[in-house]
């Protein structure tokens, strides 16, 4: 049976829908009581709540898994990982030192370990992690592995993160405020292949969550940056890359990509994970990605049994989940720890003088802030 996704969280559908009307009368806390108790009778009782963090049953390795993307992958870059589209691609190449657990609500090893030490004397704190043992960049195709080290995740963080030049989100990330408003930097040392140290200037609350990263393979990118600088590294792996010069240290290889069409991965056999069966995991052999960038045309795909997954829109609730008999099944997420958030570009190089003075001064920012009823989306959305 395929399977949906199911709601989205309330906040998203409140955020989606922009008036230019006069406003809507506000609802009684009775009123909202009601609704929400009303939906809840109607459409969500027709759901599925499968909460995660039990254990799995055995599983089928195999299989083919049909999935969209809303438009062509931008880049097949690491530096460069802005879209949701090359997201897509790029994070399933590369793994995580940590996984936050949200069920247990706790940090959980994965591509390493880590231990934390705290000097309540100095006010400083040490990170110290510990890579797997069986982590390794490979390529689709071949036999030749490398071994991950802590090498790649030390260049990476000094020499991409790190590096203002490359303009990557993670840079600002490098540094504490502290007391007194200065700035001081957190740094990172090799310990030996599989270890290393990372600095804190200040004890932090959930120090893993500044530090955790992914990565990429310094065999590769150290050249190039030693050569071209920060533009070089840019330039690499473009959407006219050949895949099989993509080497991957996470779950799958990317095997093929045709503009306006799609893009193919494969499981990739050295990947490191197994289940409690000691079976390799993921258990999908392949994906395979269509690009369908219109929302109507993806529902009408899901229904035709050529997508796996399909989130539903307000629009979609009442007829997708009343449906009967359906052949999938609807299932409720409940709210999403993720945000919807904007910003204003106030880099100088990309943005038009006039806008950039306007994105520049606070007022007008604070301005555009209190358009917004935080108070009521409270209220009436939560």
């Amino acid at each position: 049976m395929t399977k949906m996704r199911g709601l989205l969280a309330a906040a998203g559908l409140f955020l989606s829908v922009v008036s230019c009307g006069p406003p809507a009368q506000e609802m009684s806390l009775d009123q909202i009581a009601f609704q929400k108790k009303a939906q809840e009778n109607k459409l969500l009782a027709q759901t599925v709540v499968a909460p995660g963090g039990a254990p799995y049953e055995k599983g089928k390795p195999g299989g083919t898994w049909l999935d969209s993307l809303g438009d062509d992958p931008k880049t097949f870059n690491p530096v460069l990982n802005k879209d949701s589209e090359s997201n897509a691609i790029i994070s399933k190449m590369e793994d995580e030192l940590l996984r936050w657990d949200p069920y247990k609500k706790e940090w959980r090893p994965h591509a390493a370990s880590v231990t934390i030490q705290t000097d309540e004397s100095a006010k400083t704190m040490v990170l110290e992690f510990t890579l797997r043992d069986d982590l390794y960049w490979s390529l689709l195709g071949s036999e030749e592995k490398r071994k991950v080290t802590s090498d790649d995740v030390v260049f990476w963080y000094n020499e991409i993160d790190g590096d203002p030049a490359m303009q990557t989100s993670a840079y600002t990330g490098h540094f504490l405020t502290m007391p007194d408003k200065t700035k001081k930097p957190i740094t990172i040392e090799k310990i030996d292949d599989r270890r290393f140290r990372v600095h804190f200037p200040e004890i932090v609350a959930f120090p893993e969550e500044s530090i955790n990263m992914n990565f990429g393979p310094k065999y590769i990118f150290e050249p190039v940056k030693r050569a071209k600088g920060a533009k070089g590294v840019k330039e690499l792996w473009s959407v006219d890359t050949d895949p099989k010069t993509i080497p991957s240290m996470g779950p799958y290889f990317l095997k093929s990509y045709k503009p306006g069409i799609g893009a193919t991965m494969v499981r990739n056999p050295a990947y490191w994970r197994r289940d409690d069966f000691g079976q390799p995991i993921p258990y999908v052999s392949t994906i395979d990605y269509k690009i369908i960038s219109n929302l109507d045309t993806e529902k009408l795909r899901f229904q035709a049994g050529e997508l796996e997954t399909f989130a539903l829109r307000p629009q979609d609730m009442e007829e997708m989940i009343q449906k009967s008999p359906k052949d999938y099944t609807v299932y409720y997420m409940g709210p999403s720890p993720s945000s919807v958030m904007f910003g204003w570009n106030q880099n100088p190089k990309t943005v038009d003088p006039v806008k950039l003075k306007w994105f520049t001064n606070v007022k007008f920012r604070q301005a555009l802030a209190s358009l917004l009823n935080r108070d009521r989306i409270i209220s009436q959305v939560y």
